[in-house]
């Protein structure tokens, strides 16, 4: 692997690629400044094959956001593991891609179909090899949001506050998911969640509003036993969040 940590001084970096063989570089960017975003934005779309990782953050005070709308990164990034990137739109290609493992969004836009779904269909291009998805303050307009049977996903995070967005998920759906351990949803909204059948590794379950909104928290498709576990799972994540909200005060 090659990892290049890419700051102001050293942006010259992405002009030199020999050597570099497909899915073997590591991109870390961190607080750097709106030319620099967009230098590297380029270089994703002229030269997607060559990342394994790509984690760029732009600086804080930056207003810059990537129009990435019409980007397949299946396509463009075949070979892409990680995507770690703040302010973007983007597109479905993200939950559809063959290799990505790790996604995490950040005050993104979504442009996309109604219906998001990982890991329930027929396809292996149904973004089931997803292990980790997380989201802060995203705009995400979809009806439901679906984690499926085939999935591997193990975390899902969504996060959301009051002042953020407008637009979010309606329903979140966890389906029978074999591998997931975590689920959390802290929105500051009015969502919905069903978890359906069996979920075998389900070790935390985390869902808020924030005192803005409320949710509704369903089981389905699930034996007495289970139907327990789920809610004292979800009765133990509310009780962390209120010492953790009695820490803070």
């Amino acid at each position: 692997m090659v990892r290049w940590n890419i700051t102001q001084e050293n942006i010259s970096l992405l002009d030199d690629i020999r050597n570099i063989e497909a899915g073997t570089l590591e991109l870390y960017c961190y607080n750097v400044e709106s030319d620099d975003f967009k230098r590297v934005i380029r270089f994703m779309k002229e030269h997607g094959p060559l990342l394994h990782t790509c984690i760029l953050h732009p600086h804080a005070f930056s207003k810059e956001i990537a129009d990435l709308e019409h980007v397949d990164f299946a396509t463009h990034c075949p070979h892409l593991q990680t995507l770690d990137i703040k302010r973007i739109t983007f597109n479905q290609s993200v939950f559809a891609h063959p290799t990505l493992e790790i996604l995490r969004l950040w005050g993104s836009d979504y442009r996309g179909p109604q219906t998001v779904t990982i890991g329930n269909g027929l396809s292996k291009r149904d973004g089931r090899q997803l292990k980790e998805v997380g989201f802060l303050d995203c705009r995400i307009s979809t009806d439901t949001l679906t984690i499926g049977p085939a999935a591997q996903l193990k975390v899902f995070q969504y996060f959301l506050d009051e002042d953020a967005v407008e637009q979010w998920p309606d329903t979140f759906v966890f389906n029978a998911c074999p591998q997931l351990e975590e689920i959390t949803i802290h929105a500051s909204a009015t969502w919905n969640i069903f978890v359906k059948g069996i979920l075998p590794q389900c070790k935390r379950i985390s869902l808020d509003t924030r005192g803005w909104g409320s949710y509704r928290f369903e089981i389905e498709d699930a034996d007495d036993h289970h139907r327990m576990m789920y809610r004292r799972l979800e009765q133990d994540g509310r009780d962390d969040e209120e010492e953790s909200d009695d820490e803070e005060e």
